[in-house]
Formats: C-alpha cells, sequence, structure tokens
C-alpha cells in the first residue's frame, strides 16, 4: 500500500465503475475492478464521449482515416466529432499531468478508449480496417509512455493482471521517492530493491 496507506491514483474508463454512460445508456460494471481493486486504487474516472457533449443514449461513432491521422465521426449522421474530441482529449491530459496516476484501466474496443484493437476505417462507407488505438488512450499512451496501462479485457489473465498491479505499485513507489526524497543514491537503492522485479519485465528473448 501507499504512502499512510493513501490508495494509489490511477485512471478508469467510468462505465467500468458502472456508471451509465455507454452509448445505449447502459454500463459495463466490472466488478473485480470496481470492487477488489477499489480497496486499493483510487479511481479518477473518465469518459470522453460523454465530457464532448454526446450525451446518454447517444449515436454509435466509429474511426475513420489512418492510425496516425484518426477522425470521429458518428455512423449514422456523419457527425464529425474530431476538433471537439481533439481538444478535449488536450486539456484533459493536460490536468491529468497534474494528477500523479500510477495507471490506468481502459474500456477495451471503445473508439475513444481502447488499446490495441479497436476498428479504423479508411474512409466513411469503407469496409477496409484497420486496428490501433482509441483517440483519446493513443493521446494518453503518447503523454505518459512510463504510466502502466491495460484493459479490462485482459485484466480477466491472471498473468496480465498480476503483472499490472506489480506495475502500478512500483510506479507508485517511484513517483513517491522522485517527490520526497531524490538523490542518486535514493535512485540506486530503489533499483537494488525492485532488481529482479525489472528483470522479469525485461528478459531478453
Amino acid at each position: 500500500m501507499g504512502s499512510c496507506n493513501k490508495k494509489i491514483k490511477i485512471g478508469v474508463s467510468s462505465c467500468l465503475l458502472g456508471e451509465k454512460v455507454r452509448w445505449n445508456g447502459d454500463h459495463k460494471k466490472d466488478r473485480y475492478i470496481r470492487d477488489v481493486l477499489g480497496n486499493y486504487f483510487e479511481y479518477v474516472s473518465i469518459c470522453p464521449e460523454v465530457d464532448v457533449g454526446m450525451g446518454t443514449p447517444r449515436e454509435t461513432v466509429a474511426l475513420y482515416g489512418t492510425l496516425e491521422n484518426q477522425k470521429i465521426i458518428g455512423k449514422k449522421s456523419q457527425t464529425d466529432w474530431t476538433m471537439k474530441m481533439k481538444q478535449y482529449t488536450n486539456d484533459r491530459i493536460f490536468k491529468l499531468s497534474k494528477e500523479n496516476l500510477c495507471g490506468y484501466i481502459f474500456k477495451s474496443k471503445s473508439p475513444t478508449c481502447g488499446i490495441g484493437k479497436v476498428p479504423i476505417y479508411s474512409e466513411f462507407g469503407s469496409n477496409k480496417i484497420k486496428h490501433g488505438h482509441g483517440m483519446f488512450a493513443r493521446s494518453f499512451l503518447k503523454a505518459f509512455p512510463m504510466i502502466p496501462i491495460e484493459d479490462e479485457g485482459r485484466l480477466h489473465d491472471p498473468k496480465i493482471r498480476e503483472n499490472f498491479i506489480v506495475r502500478v505499485f512500483c510506479s507508485h513507489r517511484l513517483q513517491l521517492l522522485m517527490k520526497k526524497s531524490f538523490s542518486i543514491g535514493s535512485l540506486l537503492k530503489f533499483h537494488t530493491r525492485h532488481k529482479f522485479l525489472i528483470l522479469s519485465h525485461n528478459r531478453k528473448k
């Protein structure tokens, strides 16, 4: 546990906590995330689609373009939310930089929050698909490459779940070190203390 038994702060997609923010007005509550990990983590709840004003319930949206240059557009109305989402993402990530997050759990396959498996269509009406990150998740990963991230689907795998939890706690300890008593000596002590743990996650194949 963190210093003074405070919970460790991580980001999470709002729907995974049971908030009814999905396109159909429902949620995707994950009891393990909310009720078990919630004993150790303080959640910063985020839903980019609601935050930009899409509303609940709402029209579904999808990503169009390339892996590096995406637009987020309503599937039926063709409403283009790209500029609003980019502005929101920039503002939200700036605020998150002040939160000292030690991890993030994203909603899988979401056009804003999915990591790695989100369909990106080449153009509206096209069947040509590539897979990448959601628009918000992609920017988050670029801004915070060292923060441990996962999605709720992968956390169902016990090994992946354990790996994520360990990385979050290590991230928290490193943050405490950097804020309170940073020196070359303290950094060496941190590395010595976590040496075999670090090596276990960086083995050469």
